[in-house]
């Protein structure tokens, strides 16, 4: 598997992208994810490039894909995928990580990163997310707006979990 720090060293140093990976959700969820997906999301005019250097190193990477042809495609080995990093996608202190709450607003987008996980394991992940760590909730919800996903995931927090928002008030 590539290394976060290796890339940034072998082929572009100015562009920005973030890294996680799935099995993060480990922490959060029941039913444990048994093979890693590592999510390289880079800014959309360098995402080809990217693609095609980690391609030509590493034998199980895909580009944008559906998450049909992802399950249909991944490898035996652990798979990388190359996604366009959204514009005003929060970013994190620790370079080409991924903030939380990134991945909380990614995960009610239903594309890509909306389908690797069972719905039903949404309520656990947000209410141990919230439990475990400090969520800036302005980061969420502005970042929600940018994917507009900020009523869903509102009413989502508010009506299907334990979680109170200190941001919010909505009547359950």
């Amino acid at each position: 598997m590539v290394g976060k720090g290796k890339y940034k060293r072998k082929g572009y140093p100015l562009v920005e992208f973030q890294m996680w990976e799935l099995i993060q959700f480990n922490e959060f969820i029941n039913h444990q994810i048994a093979k890693n997906l590592l999510i390289v999301e880079v800014e959309n005019m360098l995402a080809d490039a990217v693609f095609d250097r980690l391609h030509d190193e590493y034998p199980h990477v895909l580009f944008c894909p559906t998450p049909d042809f992802y399950y249909r495609h991944k490898g035996d080995e652990d798979t990388i995928v190359v996604l366009k990093l959204i514009s005003e996608a929060p970013k994190p202190m620790e370079a080409h990580s991924c903030v939380l709450e990134k991945l909380l607003v990614d995960l009610n987008v239903k594309k890509f990163t909306g389908n690797l996980i069972e719905r039903s394991e949404y309520k656990a992940i947000f209410e141990d997310s919230f439990e475990k760590y400090q969520i800036d909730e302005s980061k969420l919800f502005r970042y929600a707006r940018r994917r507009n996903v900020e009523k869903d995931i509102k009413k989502f927090i508010c009506e299907q979990t334990n979680v109170v928002l200190a941001t919010v008030q909505m009547k359950k």
